[in-house]
């Protein structure tokens, strides 16, 4: 009997542990705002935190869609710090249900080099 050698899956092990930062920070953002956004914390008190939580698979994958954009864009602040409040604040809108996320939009730094070259 021989043995199989199995060789693990390094990419993929890399693309999830990236996406599970990446919902991190989201899940941060939503946690340190959730009592100064009235929408956000009125989702909280219908909805709860479970279905928040699926609630932010979508803003993950938004945001996991717009980020590469604005790097490619010449965006050169930070993920977690930087881009994800920006992108929160300014591409999710809290006030509708469901939520609805504008993924053209690109950090006005960025928005103004486009402009001007």
């Amino acid at each position: 009997m021989t043995k199989e050698l199995i060789i693990p899956d390094f990419t993929r092990r890399q693309e999830a542990e990236d996406l599970a930062v990446d919902a991190m920070c989201v899940w941060e953002w939503v946690l340190e705002n959730k009592s100064s956004n009235k929408w956000l914390l009125q989702s909280f008190e219908i909805d709860g935190y479970v279905e928040i939580r699926w609630k932010m698979l979508e803003i993950v994958r938004a945001v996991r869609e717009v980020w590469p954009k604005a790097v490619e864009a010449g965006y050169e602040d930070c993920f977690d710090w930087e881009f994800v409040p920006w992108f929160m604040e300014k591409c999710v809108d809290f006030s509708t249900d469901p939520w609805t996320i504008d993924k053209t939009k690109l950090p006005p730094d960025v928005s103004s080099r486009r402009e001007n070259v």
